[in-house]
C-alpha cells in the first residue's frame, strides 16, 4: 500500500488476480478506470496524497489569481474548471498517470503557475 504496484504493471498483475476467462472479458484492462485508486494502485499512499495536494494547490492558485485582471481571470478560472472537470471524470474513468495522455494535468498546472505574477510568489 504504500509504495505501489509500480507504473504499468496491473496488466501483469491483474489477470493472475481476477482471470479474464472467468468473467468472460475479452479485452485486458489497462487502468483501474478510477483516477484516485489507479494512482494509489501505481503509486501507494503517497502518490495518492500527492495527486490529492496537487489538485488542491491547482483550486487555491485558480481562486487566488480572482483578483488579478481580466484575462487572466479568465484563464485561471478555465484551467480550474477543467481541473474540477478531471476530477470528476476521474471518478468513473481516468487519464491514467502512468500514461502519456497525463501531460494534460501538468500542463494545466504549468498554465497556472505562468498566469501567477511573480509578486504572487
Amino acid at each position: 500500500a504504500f509504495t505501489g504496484i509500480g507504473l504499468a504493471v496491473l496488466n501483469r498483475v491483474l489477470p493472475v488476480r481476477y482471470p479474464y476467462e472467468s468473467v468472460g472479458l475479452s479485452f485486458t484492462v489497462s487502468h483501474a478506470h478510477n483516477a484516485f485508486l489507479d494512482t494509489a494502485l501505481t503509486l501507494g499512499i503517497p502518490g495518492l496524497l500527492g495527486l490529492l495536494a496537487l489538485l488542491a494547490g491547482m483550486v487555491q492558485l485558480a481562486l487566488a489569481l480572482r483578483e488579478y485582471g481580466n484575462m487572466t481571470r479568465a484563464c485561471a478560472l478555465g484551467l480550474l474548471s477543467s481541473t474540477i472537470v478531471f476530477a470528476i471524470f476521474g471518478l468513473t474513468d481516468s487519464l491514467s498517470l502512468s500514461t502519456a495522455s497525463s501531460i494534460v494535468l501538468w500542463m494545466w498546472c504549468i498554465g497556472l503557475a505562468l498566469l501567477t505574477p511573480l509578486e504572487a510568489w
